[in-house]
């Protein structure tokens, strides 16, 4: 089978527009098409949502969610990409197209969220809390370091033994 031309764009979390952060927690691929608009192939969503609480603890979950089901039958109902990106609002943002020839555009998709949407080095086990909580038990233990200096450390290791407690515990709620 030969390879067709398709586009890629990436779907963005930004919370915050006048900084530009952002997390990408989408997919989505169009097949190109001489002299027509391009048509819709498939879709790919981040199943790691707990690390948008993680980029923004403020962040509403189910409403972001439900933004990005919208997308998905926007996508169905019409091609109009500035229509599109109306409908979306600042929090969620297109990048521009991408190209990419492929003959497997499914293959292709699932490839590609696996470059963009997996975090294979994102903390996902309690691993990572049982070394901090060693880290920060010894931290107690240590005689000297005193003052302001020890408090400082020691509540920068307790706010990520925390943060990552909290990360766990919406990803648990989201599985």
């Amino acid at each position: 089978m030969p390879a067709e031309t398709y586009e890629l764009r990436c779907v963005r979390y930004v919370p915050d527009a006048v900084r530009g952060d952002f997390l990408t927690i989408g997919l989505l691929l169009f097949r190109q098409q001489p002299n027509k608009q391009s048509e819709p192939v498939g879709t790919r969503w981040t199943q790691d949502w707990w690390l948008v609480l993680a980029f923004d603890p403020t962040a509403d979950l189910e409403l972001l969610k439900a933004s990005c089901q919208e997308l998905e039958s926007v996508l169905r109902e019409t091609m109009d990409m500035r229509e599109l990106e109306k409908r979306l609002g600042g929090m969620i943002q297109l990048t521009p197209a991408f190209a990419c020839a492929t003959a497997d555009p499914h293959t292709e998709l699932d490839e590609l969220a696996r470059l963009y949407l997996d975090h294979p080095h994102a903390i996902r086990s309690s691993s990572a809390i049982e070394y901090l909580s060693r880290a920060l038990d010894l931290l107690r233990s240590v005689q000297t370091l005193e003052g302001a200096e020890k408090d400082l450390v020691q509540e920068a290791v307790e706010d990520a033994v925390s943060s990552i407690q909290s990360c766990q515990l919406a990803r648990a709620g989201n599985e």
